[in-house]
């Protein structure tokens, strides 16, 4: 029985995979690097880090939209980028959430220093180190109030 082939292009890039590959595979088979933190070849993949997120167009003239390449199977004639902006911009914030939750693990900061050069996030959880009372939002201020957000604590020890 002869596997069928699926031919779909990366990063400009013409492919050709076995049928059932996932794009991850299909980049990684023709030398094109996608990151990743969870995915294990030996695993099922679940793509629950979404760093390997890119962006997939199946049919001209169809919006692209952003998919993990390791859950995702290649389709024929499927057009995948895997470093436009839009896919950059989305790596880098998913890079400062994993580190924002865990800023201790060394794999969590590399991949944010890959991601954007960063060693800390822009997003800190309670209990971590956080910018300074004086670069949070007043309160005072003529904004009105969002719902759900609040200040806790008066003065300068104020945080969100």
């Amino acid at each position: 029985m002869k596997i069928k082939q699926v031919n779909l292009t990366i990063d400009g890039n013409a492919v050709t995979v076995e049928e059932g590959a996932t794009i991850l595979q299909a980049a990684r088979q023709v030398g094109i690097h996608i990151p990743t933190v969870c995915y294990m070849e030996t695993l099922s993949p679940y793509g629950g880090c979404r760093i390997c997120v890119v962006e997939i167009v199946n049919r001209k003239g169809q919006k692209p939209f952003l998919d993990t390449s390791c859950t995702h199977e290649v389709r024929e004639g499927m057009a995948v980028d895997t470093q436009s902006p839009r896919v950059v911009r989305t790596r880098k914030m998913l890079a400062e959430l994993l580190v924002a939750s865990a800023p201790n693990v060394k794999i969590a900061q590399d991949i944010a220093a890959r991601m954007d050069g960063r060693q800390g996030p822009r997003v800190f959880r309670k209990g971590h180190s956080s910018p300074s009372p004086d670069a949070l939002p007043d309160p005072s201020g003529d904004l009105p109030p969002l719902p759900g957000v609040r200040f806790c604590l008066p003065g300068s020890h104020r945080s969100l």
